[in-house]
């Protein structure tokens, strides 16, 4: 081990983040915290970390876009995830890898344990992403998490019509309702569960990094590029990969990609041999693409993505959902904060019925999580 570590510590629980802090820094480490994103990011920019904790449930970002801002800065910067049992975003960073996920509530062994496995993997080669295979046989069903209303039964209808297919899935849908859902609810039922799940949000990785993260690279293809990596395509192997905000692919990559969909071979930067490659491909994404100009998207690679599509309802189009996923998510903060606050007051409930959310079940999510923090 280093002869003072840095860790940085990303979470937004102050309680976890002080005991965590007071831990490290009794076994002679160094540590910097961060409660909200777009702080992690700047420190890990300014403060160069040896390993960074990522919790992931933050106030201004999400922990998969934290994670790979992170990893722009610091392609092989250990990054630990902080999870509790179940989470949905602790699987895409392990795939797109992050070295090693904490399950809450952790021991001050299994912590410090952490940090050493992940400081001596960063002094050798590093590991292979790990693939998170079976880990949504307890996937929720689609009405669990999204509610109970008319709309949401069809839309499990449809979900459970293409899901034992290979179709490609385009879903659409405004900013935080629930897009990444629909698409593990298809994974969950797919003939491919048994392999990765890899999520990649194209609109939070460098333009100039995106090709080699979906496609990899040879050793020498550019600056910096010290060995061979695979793409994720290549790590799914028979798995799913889900591309989030997919119009922000840049035109150049969405014929790379539009390639890949009719032959299933594609080349990695640098390399001369090509490569085949089994992987499902569900995006996502808030735009309408149908309209969409040729100079913004491709309308051939748009018919490729949408051999099937789905339309995810808004929240306020369908508030009957509305209380059921606020105490959905009141219990889930509960167990996660050890707080026992029972149920909303019916002035509360009117509110929330009155809300026009406009960042859909996102909004929602983080409204009563701050409630109940408060």
């Amino acid at each position: 081990m280093q002869a003072c570590p840095k860790v940085l510590i990303v979470e937004g629980d102050e309680e976890l983040r002080s005991i965590m802090r007071t831990v490290i820094e009794k076994a002679g480490m160094e540590s910097v915290e961060a409660s909200e994103g777009l702080s992690a990011v700047n420190i890990a920019a300014s403060h160069s970390p040896d390993v960074m904790f990522l919790g992931c449930h933050l106030p201004d970002m999400t922990a998969s876009e934290v994670f790979s801002r992170a990893r722009e800065l610091n392609t092989s910067l250990p990054v630990i995830v902080i999870a509790g049992c179940g989470e949905e975003s602790a699987m895409g960073m392990l795939e797109a890898g992050a070295c090693d996920c904490l399950l809450k509530p952790f021991t001050t062994d299994q912590l410090l344990q952490s940090i050493q496995q992940a400081l001596s993997d960063n002094r050798h080669e590093r590991p292979k992403p790990r693939a998170i295979h079976g880990a949504k046989k307890h996937h929720l069903p689609l009405e669990e998490q999204m509610g109970h209303s008319a709309k949401i039964k069809a839309l499990a209808g449809e979900v459970g019509r293409v899901a034992p297919t290979d179709f490609s899935v385009l879903i659409s849908g405004e900013t935080g309702s629930g897009k990444e859902i629909v698409a593990q609810a298809i994974y969950a039922q797919s003939n491919r569960r048994a392999r990765p799940f890899i999520a990649i949000d194209c609109g939070a990785i460098a333009e100039t990094l995106i090709e080699s993260e979906l496609f990899g690279h040879e050793k020498g293809a550019f600056t910096g590029a010290d060995r061979t990596k695979p793409g994720k395509f290549e790590i799914a192997a028979g798995g799913t990969v889900f591309l989030d905000e997919i119009s922000s692919l840049p035109l150049s990559l969405q014929a790379k990609l539009l390639r890949f969909l009719q032959e299933r071979h594609f080349y990695r930067v640098g390399g001369t041999s090509s490569i085949k490659a089994d992987a499902r491909i569900l995006a996502a994404t808030n735009h309408d693409l149908a309209n969409a100009p040729a100079t913004v998207f491709r309308r051939d690679l748009y018919h490729r993505l949408g051999e099937y599509t789905i339309c995810v309802t808004p929240l306020r189009d369908r508030k009957e959902d509305i209380i059921h996923l606020a105490r959905r998510f009141l219990k889930q903060t509960n167990a996660e904060l050890g707080k026992k606050v029972c149920d909303f007051s019916q002035e509360a409930l009117d509110l929330l019925l009155a809300y026009n959310w406009p960042g859909n079940v996102r909004e929602l999510r983080n409204v009563v999580r701050r409630g109940v923090l408060l």
